[in-house]
């Protein structure tokens, strides 16, 4: 048995760095990329926390992959090659910290080998994607194993009187720096997600080493009583400390989506219900994404399911046979899985929008999964105790499934063994390579992914697009991509094929204007523009507010140059898209924020003249104009009815009047609605 255990783990272990090392690259996506792009801004500016770069959910993303990959491009480019040596290095460290927690048990190693060997195999495919490939969720369930470990190390230490004072203290230290270093990135997650597992875990083992009266009450048993629970709270204290002065002083600056909690309603717990029910057995192994045209993928699934079946019946077991197990750490473990799981459950299931339809939102429960693998071990170390030749035969036919599994999911098997798949990104960053694009932007999932897999020769930014919305994509990017003058040039904007749509088009046209070349290969319709489209794009912080009414010589200083009707792309039925040129002669910036903004007013008129909505539009500027500056400002037109109409174009300062009322000219065009 202990021969099959330790194969099972070396050929497990061998198929995740593989993965992550070679295989990943076809899943490798833009949440993954943006370490890389992180780590550049770092290494550029030789900054921890670059100036100009936006977080995401409150998250400072240190420490994070980036910290390993920065000092790496001094002589390796910006690629997948050093995310992926990032991966490698992380994976076995989290993998370390959990034989570390292990062997401190005192387990057998067949039983420490069975256990790496599930969390080796990376459960699911998302699973293995979030916590091992792109290491973005691995810091929890690494920062508790490593704790637990550390807090092990001192409890054993307090309990042997003559053991020195310095061997008791550096556990505490390596808990402080654990705790501090990785609550640092975002106090109020790595609070529920680690620090509570960590806290109860402590309780735990320091209640078995103290005598209590019996009725001592649950609150003054948890309530910090040892160096190790006040170390906890005072390195999680002080990590919050510095993630307030950072915000405070204006060093790092978030954007906020799911970490903008709202109590949600009976029916959006019951959903959020069933998302979890549904997710769990999936995030455990179960799914079948990516997977659904492999031959063998039916059979794969079922064992699967039942891995995640016998993860699931450990905690229903252990805490059946609490009062059985004497293992002071055992217990401990138990209680820290239920304050991994419970907390993060509440908020899941009470709060929008952490539930996503998808089971990758069960990502939130990953120190939960690994404490589950863990208390396994000990199960597995029970059984053999008394196991029989049917049992020793089990073991060893389901570390061979495990290991086989994992070769299954993460292993390709191409014409060569080392070839991978092809994934639209990495065609998307050949094509605009060979096209010699080197400068332009894409939705998130096609920009920094694409950007990375070209190993930086094209820079991607992202942007947030709708047929109503071009705007500088909020969050994980750095302010400098979108100045105007970051790129002078050629542009381009590339399009998955489902978002080429007629109507789509038709917003684009209105808004960035024909572009000079189209490029249509790879499941993309690539736009190329003689410019940098970044002045065409909403502002990411839109700034200078108009709080007061203009001068009345800004009245005729701000005027409108000219203004077009936008192509209509083929097979568009909809709305007309105009773009209206805008001149500012003031000498102050003009936008469309504050008590009193300018927007771009548009009348509709019949035919003849008369007036058939006065009202009909007031289009914002989506960024404000400089003192001198023109610019072309494109927009879609409401729906008209069908036939010929007029439009009559004006500036209107909101709350305060017209232009045209204050003498400035207007531009008049028939409109056709078919």
């Amino acid at each position: 048995m202990q021969l099959a255990a330790g194969l099972s783990l070396a050929v497990t272990l061998s198929a995740l760095l593989l993965y992550v090392g070679h295989f990943f690259k076809p899943d490798f996506g833009s949440d993954d990329a943006v370490l890389n792009l992180l780590a550049e801004a770092m290494h550029a500016q030789g900054r921890l926390l670059p100036r100009g770069w936006v977080t995401n959910n409150g998250d400072l993303m240190v420490p994070s992959g980036a910290l390993l990959i920065a000092p790496l491009l001094t002589g390796w480019p910006n690629g997948f090659g050093v995310h992926a040596f990032a991966s490698i290095v992380l994976s076995l460290a989290l993998l370390a910290a959990a034989g570390w927690l292990l062997r401190l048990a005192r387990l057998s190693w067949t039983a420490v080998a069975v256990a790496l060997t599930v969390l080796a195999s990376g459960f699911a495919y998302q699973f293995t994607i979030m916590v091992f490939g792109q290491t973005t969720y691995m810091w929890w369930p690494a920062g508790f194993l490593a704790g637990a470990a550390l807090l092990v190390a001192h409890d054993r230490s307090v309990r042997c009187p003559s053991q020195e004072r310095r061997r008791r203290i550096w556990p505490l230290v390596g808990v402080a720096a654990l705790v501090g270093g990785i609550a640092f990135a975002n106090p109020g997650r790595v609070a529920v997600m680690m620090v509570l597992p960590l806290y109860a875990f402590e309780r735990t083992l320091a209640a078995a080493r103290t005598v209590r009266p019996a009725d001592a009450s649950w609150l003054r048993r948890l309530s910090p009583a040892s160096a190790a629970s006040l170390t906890l709270i005072g390195a999680w204290c002080a990590a919050l400390l510095g993630y307030r002065t950072v915000f405070a002083l204006g060093i790092a600056s978030t954007h906020h989506a799911v970490s903008d909690l709202r109590l949600t309603d009976w029916p959006g717990v019951l959903e959020h219900v069933r998302i979890f029910a549904n997710g769990w057995f999936d995030y455990l192994g179960g799914s079948s994404r990516g997977f659904e045209q492999r031959p063998w993928e039916p059979l794969m699934r079922t064992l699967r399911t039942l891995l995640a079946v016998a993860l699931t019946s450990v905690a229903v077991l252990e805490l059946r046979d609490w009062k059985r197990h004497a293992d002071p750490l055992r217990r401990a473990l138990l209680v820290a899985f239920f304050a991994a799981l419970l907390p993060v459950l509440a908020l899941f299931v009470l709060f929008d929008p952490l539930a996503q339809p998808s089971s990758v939102s069960l990502r939130y429960f990953s120190v939960a999964f690994f404490i589950l693998a863990m208390l396994g071990a000990w199960r597995i170390d029970d059984a053999l105790g008394s196991v029989t030749r049917c049992g020793a035969g089990a073991l060893i036919v389901a570390c061979v499934l495990i290991a086989a599994g994992t070769v299954y999911r993460m292993i390709p098997f191409g014409q060569t063994f080392w070839t991978t798949r092809a994934s639209p990104t990495m065609n998307l960053a050949q094509t605009l390579q060979r096209e010699g694009l080197s400068w332009g932007y894409a939705t998130w999932w096609n920009a920094g992914a694409t950007t990375v897999l070209s190993d930086g020769a094209v820079r991607v930014h992202p942007i947030a697009l709708t047929p109503q919305l071009l705007h500088a994509y909020p969050a994980m990017v750095d302010r400098a991509w979108y100045r105007p003058d970051a790129h002078v040039g050629p542009t381009f904007l590339a399009l998955a094929d489902e978002q080429a749509q007629p109507e789509q088009l038709a917003f684009l046209e209105a808004r960035l204007g024909p572009a000079v070349r189209t490029i249509d290969e790879a499941g993309y319709r690539i736009q190329v523009y003689d410019r940098n489209i970044a002045a065409d794009l909403t502002c990411l912080d839109p700034a200078d507010p108009l709080e007061a009414a203009l001068d009345a010589s800004d009245f005729s200083a701000l005027r409108i140059v000219s203004a077009a009707l936008a192509e209509r792309p083929a097979g568009h039925r909809g709305p007309a898209g105009l773009r209206v040129r805008i001149r500012n002669g003031t000498a102050r910036t003009i936008g469309s924020a504050g008590a009193h903004p300018v927007t771009i007013g548009v009348h509709l008129s019949d035919a003849d003249g008369r007036p058939a909505a006065y009202d009909w539009l007031h289009a914002p500027l989506d960024c404000p104009l400089a003192p001198g500056e023109e610019r072309v400002v494109g927009f879609m037109l409401p729906d008209a009815p069908a036939g010929p109409h007029r439009i009559t174009i004006d500036l209107v300062q909101e709350g305060v009047a017209w232009f045209a009322d204050k003498g400035a000219d207007t531009i008049t065009l028939p409109l056709e609605t078919p």
